[in-house]
């Protein structure tokens, strides 16, 4: 198997974050996005770190970089919409989850179908209050 750096980051990233070591992850998905720009998993990545950080503006521009690269990138759209809600704009971030559902369902991945309908849900009923 040929070795690939960019693998190699993402396992370093997804340790560091449940390790909640959010700037140790932000410089490696800095640097998987030096390592190919072209890429959207960096830009999600430094995401889930200003994320975990509570900086939910840098968040959101995060996904939304990974988003300009693959509009389909369904994962972005849903970190969007926690962001968002974190922010307090759940309108929006309803708007964002029905997005990462659409492709979701393209992509026939049911365990995240089901988490995008359970938040779907939980926004609909705080909209309600």
């Amino acid at each position: 198997m040929e070795y690939n750096v960019y693998d190699e980051y993402i396992i370093i990233i997804k340790t560091k974050l449940k390790q909640a070591d959010f700037n140790d992850a932000l410089e490696y998905a800095g640097r998987m996005i030096e390592y190919d720009s072209s890429n959207p998993s960096g830009h999600y990545f430094r995401g889930l770190c200003y994320y975990g950080m509570d900086d939910y503006i840098r968040s959101i521009d995060e996904y939304i970089a990974a988003i300009r690269i693959d509009p389909d990138y369904a994962k972005a759209y849903f970190n969007m919409a926690l962001s968002k809600y974190r922010l307090g704009i759940p309108k929006e971030a309803l708007e964002d989850v029905y997005k990462a559902r659409d492709i979701f369902m393209r992509a026939a991945d049911q365990d995240a179908l089901d988490k995008c309908n359970m938040t779907i849900e939980l926004l609909n009923e705080d909209l309600a209050i």
